[in-house]
């Protein structure tokens, strides 16, 4: 088997993409948001969906050109070179790995308080049964997520339902309490929850139409988790006075309007299941960047090796699973946040400027799907996204800086060893 299979449709798309942006955004940075901008919270989720589509709407077209798994790493390769495609391909990689150790830690903390379960065992637990998800097929991928998606909106719509009629006007009022600035500030730190559709471009190559069915996918899927934010920011907002939330904001909502027991023990159970949904939707997407650059040449060649009987990548998702496992067994959660944000922001930076690129560069390329208002819409991507980079501790600017450096140099070694040896030693 040459190539991975198309397997893929829109509602499987939709539910990969919600799967991943129905998880950090509802469960904890709502909460922390909501204390910070109140009720704004709800322009905040607004302009952090508007941001998300402006990069959303490079990535659609690219995805269409270049309807082949590896998403950002393949748009910034073709318009800028191996070596800009390399180092976005090598950032996209270890930024899945830091989203799905983060989304591994949270699991193993919520097993711990709704079971008594040891943390590492969780950890193992989760990493094996995602991974045996992953090595069975794409389509089995999203069949866990529509599974787990639906329980998770189920558990949503109730506590949006409920929390209906006990919601207190009053508390909408100051609407901006700490400012319009504070409101946009908190948009730069949600942003990073609309983090599902660079999936939806990395499994391009296993899409049945994806020049109909990735715009669908990626705009509605966007659409829908922006109207749940806002119905979220609702509801915790309307609820309890702003100044009393915190992280735990959706769970202290749920329990005052569903009971302590009930309701504190259902979010819990959602937040978990959305940790799981996340992690599976990130090692499916992050696997195949690693299958895709190896395809290229550009790293490990046995990324490239497909299992003969399910066609996925194993070898891709075997040593991801491995590096997820050391990485969550470490007290670096918040560390890897911020380095996660980062890498992702610097990827949608480059992923607008190599649609700017290549309009000038391959203008006859087929583009089942146009970017209108090229280049005001990227332009205003790459300014917001600028804005929020500054929002970046310096401490995971050095992280960051030490992986670029590292990738620079495993490329370099990697053309002296094929200049030298005629051959890919990956």
């Amino acid at each position: 088997m040459s190539g991975l299979a198309r397997t893929l449709g829109t509602f499987d798309l939709i539910a990969m993409a919600m799967g991943t942006m129905v998880g950090a955004g509802i469960f904890s940075l709502s909460g922390i948001a909501a204390s910070n901008a109140g009720p704004s919270v709800i322009f905040s989720f607004i302009f952090a969906g508007v941001v998300a589509a402006f990069t959303a709407l490079s990535y659609i077209e690219l995805s269409t050109m270049f309807s082949k798994s590896g998403g950002a790493y393949v748009f910034a390769r073709e318009a800028l070179g191996d070596l800009v495609g390399f180092l976005i391909g090598w950032s996209v990689w270890f930024g899945y790995i830091g989203a799905c150790s983060i989304y591994v830690s949270t699991f193993a903390e919520y097993m711990a308080h709704l079971f008594g379960l040891n943390y590492f065992l969780s950890v193992l637990l989760i990493a094996i049964l995602i991974g045996i998800v992953n090595f069975l097929g794409s389509k089995t991928s999203a069949k866990v997520q529509v599974g787990i998606l639906a329980v998770i909106l189920g558990i949503l719509l109730l506590l949006i339902g409920a929390s209906v009629f006990h919601i207190n006007t009053s508390n909408f009022h100051p609407f901006f309490p700490n400012g319009l600035a504070e409101a946009a500030k908190m948009s730069g730190m949600l942003f990073i929850t609309f983090l599902g559709f660079e999936l939806v471009s990395s499994v391009a190559g296993e899409v049945k139409n994806p020049g109909k069915e990735i715009p669908k996918a990626i705009l509605v899927s966007i659409g829908l988790a922006t109207i749940l934010y806002i119905s979220v920011g609702l509801i915790i907002t309307g609820v309890a006075n702003y100044s009393v939330l915190t992280e735990t904001a959706v769970m202290d909502v749920a329990k005052t309007v569903l009971g302590v027991g009930f309701g504190g023990f259902l979010v819990g159970f959602a937040a978990l299941l959305s940790t799981a949904s996340s992690f599976n939707g990130s090692l499916t997407a992050g696997s195949r960047i690693g299958f895709a650059m190896s395809k290229d040449n550009l790293f490990f060649k046995s990324f490239s090796k497909l299992h003969e009987k399910h066609g996925t990548p194993y070898i891709s998702i075997l040593v991801m699973v491995i590096l997820i496992l050391i990485a969550s067994s470490l007290d670096l959660v918040s560390l890897l946040a911020y380095v996660t944000n980062s890498l992702f922001l610097i990827v949608f930076l480059v992923v607008n400027i190599s649609l700017i690129v290549l309009r000038h560069t391959h203008p006859d390329l087929e583009r089942p799907f146009e970017v209108p208002f090229v280049p005001v819409l990227p332009i205003a991507g790459m300014f917001f996204i600028t804005l929020m980079l500054f929002n970046i501790p310096f401490v995971s600017w050095i992280a960051v800086f030490l992986l670029f450096a590292t990738g620079f140099v495993a490329f370099l070694i990697r053309k002296v060893l094929e200049k030298e040896w005629k051959e890919n030693l990956y």
